[in-house]
């Protein structure tokens, strides 16, 4: 299943520049299968094949595909384009107040996920952090017609796509979009992703083979649809998370009772970070668990690159470290992108009506207390005053 990720979160699957996904992280080959068994082809006589969505290269050409900008102008248009997993209003450190994402680490965890890691700095095509990231829009027509061919060969030579349906050209892909709601948000961004990937697989082994179906409303019960591969993209839908615990939110991603992606094993996808002067390598699901106060220990890496029989226990937990905490949310947040189950698109906002009447607290946003909300307003005119400004 994919979840095209709603701002800090939003649903569908994936987006890397180079792909980590191996079959351990990725959609599940069985299920796939089955649920391509049970489906009637949308033009009769075709073979239906699902399980090209194992490979990532496909989940990254669907992403590519995808102009996030116009996207959010059809659907929301006071929302942005959202280039990771967690919020811009998301802080790291309740005591400082400082975000998660105005700090280096989490600037890091976008350019490395995008490829752009080494596109800043001096000499560099970006002079700042912030200049690359500003860069990023998601879209690339040419890359992902590029990774549909490559996906495409793939899947011819692991079998995903018989030789008899090569041969004989009957044969589609079926991807389920779900709709949780009757709602024009679900039925117009279906429009949308539909016309996006029908028009990026032109010119590709893809083309005419794409079948973008819309599922029956799902109601309450879509991300349990989603989880059991009855559907295969949500979009618009997501968790809300903790403005102060971006640790309980990543934390999302790999409990196998809230996780979207059900079908990837978070115990079997390492992760490596430095701390303290050691590469440290353990499993994703230890490192976040370890940010929330269980045991932590993970094993040294040696030279090579292997996994050496020394461990170190790592104090992350609410208490400690705060930088070393970071590190680890940073590291984790970039190996849920790269697992390529779950692409960024939106960035929820909302927007409302200046009252030029009113005074604010603060015009400068402040988080947790916004503009200083009704408590704080003061009065720039009084009711003659104001209805004069109205009449001019």
């Amino acid at each position: 299943a994919l979840d095209l990720a709603c701002a800090e979160a939003v649903n569908a699957q994936p987006r890397i520049a180079t792909s980590k996904a191996g079959k351990a992280n990725r959609p599940d080959l069985d299920n796939l299968t089955e649920v391509q068994s049970t489906v009637d082809p949308k033009t009769p006589g075709n073979t239906v094949v699902k399980t090209v969505l194992t490979i990532a290269e496909f989940r990254q050409a669907l992403s590519y595909a995808i102009d996030r900008e116009q996207f959010n102008l059809t659907l929301s248009p006071t929302s942005g384009v959202a280039k990771a997993l967690l919020s811009a209003f998301i802080v790291a450190d309740p005591d400082s107040g400082l975000t998660y994402r105005a700090m280096d680490e989490a600037k890091d965890a976008i350019l490395n996920f995008w490829g752009l890691a080494d596109q800043w700095g001096e000499g560099k095509e970006y002079a700042t952090r912030d200049e690359a990231i500003d860069s990023i829009t998601g879209y690339d027509p040419a890359g992902a017609k590029a990774l549909f061919t490559t996906a495409y060969e793939k899947a011819v030579a692991d079998g995903l796509i018989s030789a008899d349906a090569v041969a004989s050209g009957k044969w589609e892909v079926q991807i389920i979009v779900g709709k949780p709601d009757e709602a024009g948000y679900y039925n117009k961004g279906y429009e949308f992703l539909k016309a996006a990937w029908e028009n990026a697989v032109k010119e590709t082994p893809f083309e005419g083979k794409l079948q973008v179906i819309q599922s029956e409303t799902l109601g309450n019960g879509w991300g349990d649809v989603l989880r059991n591969g009855n559907v295969d993209v949500l979009f618009g839908v997501g968790f809300g998370g903790d403005e102060f615990d971006p640790y309980s939110m990543i934390d999302c991603f790999v409990r196998d009772d809230l996780a979207y992606d059900a079908f990837t094993d978070k115990k079997s996808v390492m992760v490596d970070i430095e701390l303290n002067g050691k590469l440290l390598r353990t499993d994703l699901y230890t490192w976040i668990k370890g940010t929330l106060g269980e045991e932590l220990v993970a094993n040294v890496v040696g030279a090579d690159g292997t996994t050496t029989d020394e461990t170190v226990t790592v104090l992350a937990g609410p208490n400690d470290d705060q930088s070393i905490r970071v590190q680890i949310l940073a590291a984790c947040e970039t190996a849920i992108l790269n697992m390529a189950n779950c692409f960024p698109m939106q960035t929820d906002a909302s927007a409302s009506m200046r009252a030029m009447r009113l005074n604010y607290k603060t015009e400068d946003y402040v988080t947790g207390m916004g503009f200083g909300s009704i408590k704080y307003y003061t009065y720039s005119m009084d009711d003659a005053e104001f209805a004069a400004y109205v009449a001019q």
